[in-house]
């Protein structure tokens, strides 16, 4: 899978399946600005965040979180 743009953490949340059965070593995980740019609550984005790496620990993955300012 590729990136989206305009994707936001619940679009990442809701692929993350797709995601896991490439069974990859390494992910980098960079979602949560357009959240911001299109209100959603920063809690929500928090916790699709949560949710999304919990998962992504638990196959194994490699996690780079980035962010962007």
């Amino acid at each position: 899978p590729e990136a989206l743009s305009g994707d936001t953490t619940s679009g990442g949340v809701s692929r993350l399946d797709q995601v896991l059965a490439h069974k990859p070593a390494i992910v980098i995980l960079e979602l949560g600005g357009n959240d911001g740019l299109r209100g959603i609550p920063v809690e929500k984005t928090r916790a699709n965040l949560d949710e999304m790496l919990t998962k992504l620990k638990a196959s194994g993955a490699k996690v780079l979180l980035a962010g962007i300012m």
